[in-house]
């Protein structure tokens, strides 16, 4: 009996984490607009009037990314080179898997987001690979 007990809670442990996880994966999932930018150790600004104002990026289930630009969906990869289209999510961050790639662009694509926020309505993340560099996204309704 004492056997059946301790199996049972271990399963229900792995159950549990693994259905935060997947709750975790849920709340990123969804389109986000970039709304202000922090350059290393300087106040955030707003991307009003940058590249960044016209991007909306859409995290789907099944761990693809895609973008809309100016309300339009971007179809040719060389309208959003080096940007991820793929992604795997751990509790820390976000792991970019693919990458859109231009036959006339040079790269180094970021590897990823450390989620330094991840709510319902905000997502704030420092790019890694790259010198600090903090983004501000917000939910999309």
């Amino acid at each position: 009996m004492h056997r059946i007990i301790v199996a049972w809670s271990i399963a229900l442990t792995l159950f549990s984490c693994r259905a935060a996880e997947v709750e975790e994966q849920y709340s990123l999932v969804g389109k986000w607009k970039y709304t202000a930018i922090q350059e290393q150790n300087a106040d955030w600004k707003p991307v009003k009037g940058t590249y960044y104002e016209t991007v909306v990026v859409e995290f789907t289930r099944d761990q693809k990314i895609s973008y809309t630009i100016n309300n339009v969906p971007a179809t040719d990869p060389c309208q959003v080179p080096c940007s991820p289209r793929a992604y795997r999510l751990n509790k820390e961050d976000i792991a970019f898997t693919d990458w859109f790639s231009c036959p006339n662009i040079d790269c180094a694509p970021v590897s990823g987001w450390k989620i330094l926020l991840l709510t319902n309505e905000v997502l704030e993340v420092a790019r890694r690979d790259q010198p600090p560099h903090l983004l501000r996204l917000e939910r999309v309704k």
